[in-house]
Parts: structure tokens; sequence; C-alpha cells
């Protein structure tokens, strides 16, 4: 399974993410805030999106976070600790990232 922590000032993100009919994908809408020495304001959306069967799941997210971010950048968002920018590169680095952390779980479950 893998676990991605959204925090996002725009709640049209996840509505927009709930509306997407996308397989094996479970989120959880957070309701306690993290305090503020982790840099995250409590007034902040946090949600986690949990991904269970990987290789169409995470193709389809990967295309909607792609698209959902540069067609409307959210007013400020970070997807894993990383913050996200309208810039294609940099988007795509966050979707390597998720691909390698699922590479590393796959690994991990081998064993």
């Amino acid at each position: 399974m893998l676990e991605i922590l959204v925090i996002t000032s725009d709640q049209s993100m996840l509505d927009d993410l709930c509306a997407e009919s996308i397989p094996d994908l479970e989120l959880t809408k957070m309701h306690g805030t993290l305090d503020s020495a982790n840099g995250i304001i409590p007034s902040d959306l946090i949600f986690m999106v949990k991904i269970t069967a990987y290789s169409v799941s995470l193709s389809l997210l990967s295309q909607w976070l792609y698209d959902r971010i540069i067609k409307r950048k959210p007013n400020k968002a970070t997807i894993n600790g990383q913050e996200v920018s309208k810039d294609p590169s940099q988007i795509s680095n966050i979707i390597n990232n998720l691909n390698i952390q699922i590479d590393q779980s796959k690994k991990g479950n081998e064993k």
C-alpha cells in the first residue's frame, strides 16, 4: 500500500479527486491538525490518499495530479512534503518519487 499525504488550502482539490473514479484509491480527510512546529498551518485541509493496487491506480492518479495542477494550480499544496508548483518538471519529480516509493514497497514485500 502506498500512502500519499496532501496538505492544501484548496478544498476543491479534494472535491475534484473524490469525483474521479480511480480504482483501489481510498481517501481519508484528516480532522486533526498538525502542530505549527511541523510547518503546517492548522487551517489547511489535510487528506491522505491510500493506493492499494499500484499499476492502474498510480498511473491514473499521476495523470490526474499532473492535469489538475497544470490546469488549476491549487492555492497552496504539498504532496508528501514537496511543495506543488505549476512547473511540469517539478510535478514530474513528485510523480517519480511516488513511483520510487512503490518500487521500494514492492521490494520490501518480496523479502
